[in-house]
């Protein structure tokens, strides 16, 4: 019963026009965008279909940040008509928007040294930006900064005009 969502999306993502695809590889969406607080992780999904008549291993990475993009399953296999979802994590943390592409790659299971392998590449934009609470927090502690500063003036002024008249 379970299944029956899952065929019923892969259905729609073979069917339906808009989705990156090659030979054996069937990918949506078409572009991924992550958004992320600093200092947390970014999430995302990506649906990868087999649209061929043979079975197929599938490897999904981000290859220009490989160590701060995963992929989860990175590695997996399909039957004819079978799709997955692999979940994108990212672990960027300084403010900034990183454009990309994430590498998706079918191949048979014939002999693995000789067969070549058949490709889509995803435009992937991470951005990282502070969330609302952040900016609240660091507002908060600016105002804080800001009174903290104008009570020392305020009382080293007292004190110098008190010094004055007497």
């Amino acid at each position: 019963m379970r299944f029956i969502p899952l065929f019923a999306l892969i259905g729609l993502l073979l069917l339906r026009p808009g989705g990156a695809g090659a030979v054996g590889v069937a990918v949506k969406p078409t572009q991924v965008f992550l958004e992320q607080p600093i200092g947390m992780d970014g999430r995302g999904e990506l649906l990868v279909a087999n649209n061929t008549s043979q079975p197929a291993l599938y490897d999904v990475a981000v290859p220009e940040l490989s160590e701060k993009i995963i992929a989860q399953p990175a590695s997996f296999r399909l039957e004819p008509g079978e799709g997955r979802i692999v979940a994108l994590t990212s672990r960027l943390f300084w403010p900034r928007q990183q454009r990309t592409e994430i590498t998706v790659v079918g191949r048979s299971l014939g002999v693995q040294s000789l067969s070549a392998g058949a490709g889509v590449k995803i435009p992937l934009t991470v951005t990282v930006a502070p969330s609302p609470a952040q900016v609240r927090s660091v507002a908060g502690i600016a105002t804080v900064c800001l009174v903290g500063i104008f009570a020392v003036q305020l009382a080293s002024r007292k004190k110098s005009y008190h010094h004055a008249l007497f």
